[in-house]
């Protein structure tokens, strides 16, 4: 199983600011991003479930190297199109996929 890379964007924080520190914290480099599309789905915290708006980004990292951060085992290249519900982890994300 694989997941997305991602977070919860900082109280005082621009969503694009966001998603450009998580590719930093996960991933040790500086990305160019393009929004795709949001995704409403919900979360779960202290075993309440409440809504979220999942925002996908494409993010380009040129021929910078990866560098994993403690967070990540492991990554994988794959073309979106290859890409099936199953093959990620969380289920809320494999609930997204497949309503939209």
């Amino acid at each position: 199983k694989w997941d997305l890379p991602g977070g919860y964007v900082s109280k005082e924080e621009i969503l694009e600011d966001a998603v450009k520190r998580e590719v930093r914290e996960e991933f040790g480099v500086e990305s160019q991003i393009t929004f795709l599309r949001a995704v409403p789905g919900y979360g779960l915290w202290k075993e309440r479930k409440f809504p979220i708006l999942n925002n996908f980004y494409l993010c380009e990292i040129g021929d910078h190297e990866i560098n994993l951060n403690n967070e990540n085992s492991e990554y994988k290249w794959i073309l979106l199109r290859e890409l099936e519900p199953e093959d990620i982890g969380q289920k809320k994300n494999t609930d997204n996929r497949q309503n939209h």
